[in-house]
């Protein structure tokens, strides 16, 4: 096989990949979008997310509440830095500079993109004339903005063969993080 053939190979492969890639991202951009107007722009979503909110008050005395709102929040700090940490520690030893650009990147990007559109873009109507302490907007959840985006910052950097199981640890861990399951409304 001649050089030019083989970088012809290489041209469609990055091509394939490229369309790949663009298809994953546009559905789960459109994904988003439909879970935002089906579950924060239409009065049954909120009604059933302001159900969710007051069984978990019900469930939960007031100062149990507040007190897991701090762990919580100190949790993410620490574990965001140390998932940082880790990240540009593990890509040092195996001198994945650009990866580890990348991962730390995807990292950040992915807290600042999810609290912009939380905050700036995807604004909760009051459709169904909730008590103002439901009026928050947790659409989408940088919690999980963090979760995810270092589970696929860790499969960035670490070896190839260890890909599947980080992933498929870190998607099982943010599970395990959402807690129990709340029954929707009635």
């Amino acid at each position: 096989m001649s050089w030019n053939a083989e970088g012809d190979d290489d041209r469609r492969f990055a091509v394939r990949t490229s369309v790949r890639f663009g298809a994953a991202a546009a559905a789960a951009a459109l994904t988003c979008l439909l879970v935002c107007v089906a579950f924060v722009r239409t009065a049954a979503g909120q009604r059933w997310e302001d159900a969710v909110w007051d069984g978990r008050a019900q469930d939960e005395s007031l100062a149990a509440l507040h007190r897991a709102d701090r762990v919580l929040d100190h949790i993410t700090l620490m574990s965001l830095g140390g998932a940082v940490a880790v990240l540009v520690l593990i890509g040092a030893v195996r001198r994945c500079h650009a990866a580890t650009a990348v991962a730390v990147a995807v990292v950040g990007g992915s807290l600042v993109l999810s609290e912009v559109l939380k905050l700036l873009v995807l604004r909760r109507p009051d459709l169904v004339r909730a008590p103002v302490r439901l009026l928050g907007n947790s659409f989408p959840s940088g919690h999980t903005a963090i979760a995810m985006s270092v589970v696929f910052g860790l499969a960035l950097v670490v070896p190839y063969r260890l890909r599947a199981a980080v992933v498929g640890v870190g998607g099982l861990r943010r599970r395990l993080h959402r807690g129990r399951r709340m029954a929707p409304p009635q």
